[in-house]
């Protein structure tokens, strides 16, 4: 009895493990996107609001809006679907902007920035940047689409200051593709 229970013990904690390990990029990200949204509010940066309606008017009349849609749908689904019949829809008007323009648009982030308009793709995994750099460009036809100037990937290792923040920004405006922080 001792000796499955220590075996139904640990399984149960290999489990956990594999669990939190799954996560973890996922967790990481999602704070490296909150570091960012701080950053991007002390140095009083206004983000851009969009209406999810509008955002998937404009992918969807593009083909790799419509690609990008099809690849994001069985998330949209599992999170804003709703059956109706024996189909399951989605009613734009109740996911948020932010979840379209991550999921379709690749971006996380979208302000101003001494007039232009900034897209930013954060993440905390420098393995990850040419992916998201091919990713940027191939979407570029969707984000120009919305009037972003420029998109960039952030890769985010800690805190800055306002005046870090600023000059990495500027060199975006200068045509850098990644900046860091």
């Amino acid at each position: 009895m001792k000796k499955q229970l220590r075996q139904l013990l640990q399984s149960q904690r290999e489990r956990i493990i594999k669990f939190i390990i799954m996560l973890a990029p996922n967790i990481c990200g999602y704070a490296g996107e909150q570091m960012f949204s701080r950053q991007l509010k002390a140095a009083r940066l206004p983000k851009i609001e969009f209406d999810s309606v509008q955002l998937i008017e404009i992918a969807q009349s593009f083909s790799i809006g419509k690609e990008r849609l099809v690849q994001a749908m069985p998330y949209l689904l599992s999170e804003y679907g709703r059956q109706a019949g024996k189909q399951f829809r989605i009613d734009w008007q109740n996911v948020p902007a932010s979840v379209v323009l991550d999921y379709v648009y690749g971006i996380d982030s979208i302000f101003n920035f001494r007039g232009w308009t900034i897209g930013i793709d954060v993440t905390v995994n420098p393995n990850a940047i040419a992916d998201k750099n091919a990713k940027i460009q191939r979407l570029k036809p969707l984000w120009s689409a919305i009037g972003v100037d420029y998109c960039a990937i952030a890769l985010i290792h800690k805190n800055c200051s306002v005046e870090e923040t600023t000059a990495a920004l500027r060199l975006i405006i200068k045509g850098a593709t990644v900046i860091e922080f």
